[in-house]
């Protein structure tokens, strides 16, 4: 498939160059169902040429920066929000061990185990933090982003 050979050399090319790659997927939208659509992007992150472990961080602290929210999460650190998602297996090494999940923890409170909600789960739900405008659609008049960036045709 065209598209794919053209993202394999964007995320190759992103991630030589030291460009940090964040998790981000279209989910809830049309086919690409909640959670299993994250789960498949960390699989095809690691299928384009990243490691295990640069996509648990491109999921993690990558993610937090790239919403400007990584001052209480994203790392696990001492005065960071409690956010989990423990798992059987060893994603560093074999990304699709991350559907083997056990535990979600959500500011301390478990919210789901062995991929079922428990029944503490409506007291754990963290108030949303609006994250600000994050995406330049390269709609300048000129074709090119806010910041000067313009596509690269290959």
């Amino acid at each position: 498939m065209e598209a794919s050979k053209h993202s394999k050399y964007n995320l190759k090319t992103f991630a030589k160059n030291g460009v940090k790659i964040a998790l981000g997927t279209d989910s809830g939208i049309a086919s690409t169902p909640l959670g299993e659509s994250t789960l498949r992007e960390l699989e095809l992150l690691v299928e384009f040429g990243l490691s295990p472990k640069e996509v648990l961080i491109a999921g993690t602290a990558n993610s937090a920066a790239a919403l400007r929210l990584s001052d209480d999460r994203g790392t696990i650190e001492s005065g960071k929000r409690a956010d989990l998602v423990l798992v059987k297996g060893k994603p560093w090494k074999n990304i699709s061990d991350f559907r083997n999940l056990e535990y979600v923890i959500i500011d301390g409170e478990i919210v789901a185990k062995g991929g079922s909600l428990t029944a503490e789960q409506g007291n754990a739900r963290p108030d949303a933090t609006p994250a600000g405008k994050l995406i330049d659609n390269f709609e300048n008049a000129d074709g090119k982003t806010a910041s000067g960036a313009s596509r690269l045709e290959l």
